[in-house]
């Protein structure tokens, strides 16, 4: 399976999308897995003729007729994806607050089977993605879904919460207690403000944050000696133990084995490789 990434160019667009990750394999291959990792987006999937489903190894494809479409939240363990046939997919990734912007569907961990495309993007848009998986151009298909998503925002204006973009610009070091200050919310106030918006607790979003934020500074880390405890107190961990042990639950691996088994997709998007 091979990846690539378009990155937003309008500047009113991209507080709302992070970016557009295609995944695409011609033929089929032997199995691969491929890992992704917790992150601080809503992403929307979609394949034509086949549909994502959940399988005792992890996430799979299955033949479906027409378009399939996913939606994966703010998860907080790794989800493997099992690719062995053809596959040609789309996946947007939403910040949190573009979530809030384009979808009228509650949200979730994971969505599967659902017609998410018509309910959250109006009665065109699933004819517009059919003929996009026409274009072979990656570029193409990106600057055609940054134009639908900009028509969708004249067409339709929704007020998004300030606090959306509050939880999304988190230092790394926040607690629990330090965002509700922010945001001069009651702590109990602030727990049902994120179930209700993101489906996650404080504690889990802000332990995403961190954890994403780790990723970006080891990615920056200039030649391979990486001193792990100096990055557990520089980003928000008690010590290397506690970072170890978020390493080990968020990505199935030890901090070492990770950075064995890492691979940036376009110096943006991090999954792990089997």
């Amino acid at each position: 399976m091979e990846s690539s990434v378009y990155h937003i160019q309008s500047l009113a667009l991209r507080p709302f999308v992070q970016y557009v990750l295609f995944n695409y394999a011609k033929k089929s291959t032997s199995k691969q897995r491929v890992t992704s990792l917790p992150n601080s987006n809503f992403c929307l999937g979609i394949t034509k003729g086949k549909e994502l489903f959940k399988t005792e190894e992890g996430l799979a494809f299955r033949p479906k007729q027409g378009l399939g479409t996913y939606l994966s939240g703010l998860y907080t363990e790794p989800h493997v994806f099992c690719c062995t046939e053809e596959l040609d997919e789309i996946c947007i990734d939403f910040t949190l607050a573009g979530y809030h912007r384009f979808f009228a569907t509650p949200p979730a961990i994971y969505l599967f089977s659902e017609d998410l495309l018509s309910p959250n993007f109006g009665p065109q848009a699933e004819a517009f993605f059919d003929h996009l998986f026409g274009i072979e151009d990656h570029y193409v298909r990106g600057l055609g879904i940054e134009q639908f998503l900009l028509f969708r925002m004249r067409a339709n204006v929704r007020e998004v919460p300030a606090y959306l973009h509050v939880f999304t610009s988190c230092a790394p070091l926040s607690t629990v207690s330090s965002l509700a200050g922010k945001l001069q919310y009651s702590e109990r106030k602030l727990q049902r403000l994120c179930a209700k918006e993101l489906a996650v607790s404080p504690k889990q979003l802000l332990r995403i944050l961190r954890f994403r934020n780790l990723l970006d500074v080891l990615g920056n880390s200039v030649g391979g000696n990486i001193n792990w405890e100096v990055l557990a107190y520089d980003n928000g961990y008690f010590d290397y133990s506690h970072l170890h042990r978020d390493f080990q639950q968020l990505t199935g691996r030890s901090p070492v084995m990770f950075s064995k088994d890492s691979r940036k997709i376009d110096a943006t998007v991090t999954v792990c490789l089997e």
